[in-house]
């Protein structure tokens, strides 16, 4: 795979207020049929798999929310040793937002580069 592709797969993001799982959790997903699960946990249509051969992904789900407008801040990953760490951060409405139960989620999808994924949520 070559760079440019590289870093198209880690740009690739979907996010959304509604993703149907109610506590705050996170998963490190490395193939199709995982992929394919994550997407019904979210109860929509699965996008196009990345290839995992390459790349993987992380979703974070933020837990039942009273207003919208929670979001996933997505902090650059790092090499930590033998693992490779993706942090991120829960970014809370400002301002103006939707007086309605959220279900806050976000995937993004990373070049691979390690073994083991640590995933870690960092305090706004």
């Amino acid at each position: 795979m070559t760079s440019a592709a590289h870093r198209e797969a880690a740009m690739t993001e979907w996010k959304g207020q509604d993703s149907g799982v109610g506590e705050g959790s996170h998963l490190v997903i490395r193939s199709q049929p995982q992929w394919q699960a994550l997407w019904a946990r979210i109860g929509q249509a699965a996008p196009s798999a990345p290839d995992f051969q390459s790349s993987f992904a992380v979703a974070v789900f933020l837990g039942q929310r009273s207003t919208g407008g929670y979001r996933v801040q997505w902090l650059e990953p790092e090499a930590a040793g033998p693992a490779t760490v993706v942090r991120y951060r829960e970014l809370k409405p400002r301002g103006f937002a939707i007086q309605a139960l959220t279900k806050p989620f976000a995937v993004k999808v990373f070049a691979s580069a390690a073994a083991e994924i640590i995933v870690e949520a960092i305090p706004e």
